[in-house]
């Protein structure tokens, strides 16, 4: 009887250490918060011209942030919009991109205004809006956005 508690109690120490063993650089950072997103190229409604793959979406978040490593990505996100998942053009409304921040990659789709965000390395949910307060519309292009969401990059 002690050897087979003796044996279940090495197992159980063993298994605990390997599944709680985490290396220091797989901590996640974490970007919650509101802010602004800038296209390089207006964004219109699909009844305008579609913004072509690699035109920039860069995301920076003023009030909340970026909990990560200091130094790493501050208060900013990369974007630029690709054409690959969905064939159906970038455009308010639906769109697909790429984002990169201090070597975390993914990706996103969007449908209305939420992004969704995916990927190994980063997932996360943004709602983007045309800021209507400097006259942005997706009837007549819009390159500014208004951003809230969280965004959680592994």
């Amino acid at each position: 009887m002690k050897r087979l508690l003796g044996a279940a109690l090495v197992s159980l120490l063993a298994t605990a250490a390997l599944f709680s063993y985490t290396p220091a650089t797989a901590s996640p950072d974490v970007c919650i918060g509101q802010g602004t997103a800038v296209t390089g190229e207006p964004i219109f409604y699909p009844t305008g011209p579609s913004a072509p793959a690699g035109t920039t979406a860069d995301f920076t978040l003023s009030i909340g942030g970026c909990l990560a490593a200091p130094g790493e990505h501050g208060n900013s996100v990369s974007g630029v919009f690709t054409d690959g998942l969905l064939p159906l053009g970038n455009y308010c409304g639906h769109s697909e991109g790429h984002i990169s921040a201090a070597g975390h990659e993914g990706d996103w789709v969007s449908a209305a205004s939420i992004l969704v965000i995916y990927g190994t390395s980063g997932v996360g949910v943004v709602n983007a809006v045309p800021d209507a307060t400097k006259g942005e519309s997706c009837v007549d292009g819009a390159d500014e956005f208004l951003v809230t969401g969280a965004l959680i990059l592994i």
